[in-house]
């Protein structure tokens, strides 16, 4: 806002005495990201701050920096099967130069949660630190994720059709609490994992996005929503088709491997996931394409 101004200001003034502020309060504050001056994103976020002794000879001089503390809340976002739980932290605000005499950065927030859910999905002792200015949104983020550590970055550009960026790796994770949180009795995963995922896009339109998962030592596929496909296996059918079905269904329903990695690739409209696995029971490899309706 201040650069705005900054910008449109008019030939300076002859220099007279400079405004002074002894007291400045902020009470009740409520931080929201804004773009041209429109607030887009209000922030589930409340602050106070004072400072002594402002002195300024015109707005665009304004200098005001402070840190506000955020205090501990429990949050909920019922329409997205979200929580936080204990969310806290701090919000440094500068407003003006800096020591330099270059623009400073306009806010720069940590946040903190003891955990972070998703659906049933659940994350521990999660970090965030975001930088606000003039240009757009860029933060980091980590948190412990089923044994292992997830690390995450993402950018989101103030610019008419908000383009936006999020990548995130996990190292030495527990593949089970997700399968288990997200697609409990249908398809379940056990090992230990590395993954990579990468998503870009334009708004709410993902334009593009890629992700791999690597075994690190094994496990075990399992998906029991093959059991009822193998029930529905029709009783006309001759005994060899029968046990041919059955045995087909079988060999991916329960498979034991030593290694193996999945891949997936997001291309609007389309998509492709790759899963290969190796074990002493052979070979599982399977493609799932994803098209758009009428292809």
């Amino acid at each position: 806002f201040v650069d705005r101004i900054q910008q449109r200001k008019s030939d300076p003034q002859p220099t007279s005495a400079p405004y002074k502020i002894d007291d400045f309060r902020l009470n009740d504050g409520q931080l929201s990201v804004s773009i041209n001056g429109q607030p887009v994103l209000p922030l589930p976020v409340r602050f106070a701050a004072e400072q002594k002794n402002l002195e300024l000879t015109d707005f665009t001089q304004l200098q005001l920096s402070t840190r506000f503390t955020i205090p501990s809340s429990d949050i909920n976002y019922p329409a997205y099967d979200l929580s936080l739980t204990n969310l806290r932290g701090n919000l440094f605000f500068s407003l003006g130069q800096d020591s330099t005499g270059q623009r400073a950065k306009n806010v720069v927030p940590t946040l903190f949660a003891d955990q972070i859910t998703f659906r049933k999905l659940t994350a521990q002792n999660l970090s965030i630190a975001v930088t606000v200015d003039s240009q757009g949104i860029y933060g980091r983020a980590n948190a412990l994720l089923g044994g292992g550590s997830l690390d995450g970055g993402f950018s989101l550009e103030f610019r008419p059709d908000l383009p936006w960026s999020a990548w995130s790796s996990t190292s030495n994770m527990e593949s089970r609490v997700i399968t288990d949180a997200l697609t409990p009795g249908t398809f379940q995963l056990r090992s230990t994992v590395d993954a990579i995922v990468n998503v870009n896009a334009q708004g709410k339109d993902i334009r593009g996005a890629y992700g791999t998962i690597s075994f690190r030592n094994g496990g075990q596929l399992a998906i029991p929503a093959l059991q009822a496909a193998e029930d529905r296996i029709p009783a006309g059918w001759n005994w060899i088709k029968q046990g041919s079905a059955r045995a087909a269904l079988g060999v991916i329903r329960n498979y034991n491997f030593s290694e193996g990695e999945i891949r997936a690739v997001y291309n609007p409209p389309a998509g492709r996931l790759t899963l290969n696995l190796r074990g002493p029971e052979g070979k599982r490899d399977i493609t799932l394409n994803w098209l758009p309706p009428g292809s």
